[in-house]
């Protein structure tokens, strides 16, 4: 069997194989930081089919990593209380958002291991990006540990998932104007070294 035979018949397999696999839905927020802000990003779906909210609440963009308690976006839903998972991700600092887009989606797992949607919402249905920004601040700042945290709700064939995924503050790139003037003082002071040398020996 030649080679190109081969790799075709494995991109067969590998289609049949995601196509048999049953689409799940899960719902992610993301935290990064964005120069001088941290943003947390959550985007997804969650099915909450044949669960039942134990009230309605408020819903603002807002973080407090000991009580493992994260919010995206802005508005009124259902709280079902429902969600096993880490009891925290990081000490004990609570932070409003300055600003926030999007449906309002959150978790909280101080009192009641609950989350809630904004009550617009469709079980199953995708949520768009959400957004919740902190102004002047940093990931360690805001007490988050870095790490991906796990949460799981309803059971059988509507099991879903939650996750926090808090991530490590990369350096900045220098812009090519910068490198440049590196690279020109690193020459001037090669030079001045090697003049120094020629001058001592002559």
């Amino acid at each position: 069997m030649n080679v190109r035979k081969l790799f075709g018949l494995g991109a067969v397999a590998a289609i049949a194989l995601l196509s048999a696999t049953p689409a799940s839905a899960a719902y992610l927020f993301d935290v990064d930081q964005a120069g001088t802000d941290v943003v947390v990003t959550g985007s997804g779906s969650l099915n909450t089919t044949g669960l039942t909210s134990a009230f309605n609440t408020s819903i603002n963009g807002a973080v407090h990593a000991s009580w493992g308690l994260m919010v995206v976006g802005e508005g009124l839903g259902p709280v079902y209380a429902a969600l096993s998972g880490p009891a925290s991700f990081g000490g004990d600092v609570n932070a409003r958002a300055d600003k926030m887009t999007g449906t309002a989606v959150g978790i909280n797992m101080f009192s009641g291991n609950y989350f809630f949607v904004d009550r617009s919402y469709v079980s199953g249905a995708e949520l768009g990006i959400s957004t919740a920004v902190f102004s002047n601040t940093t990931i360690a700042k805001l007490g988050l540990k870095v790490g991906t945290y796990a949460y799981a709700f309803n059971r059988g064939a509507n099991a879903d998932s939650i996750t926090v995924r808090i991530n490590a503050a990369t350096a900045a790139v220098p812009e090519p104007a910068t490198w440049a003037m590196m690279m020109l003082g690193f020459g001037v002071i090669g030079y001045a070294l090697r003049r120094r040398t020629v001058l001592r020996f002559v």
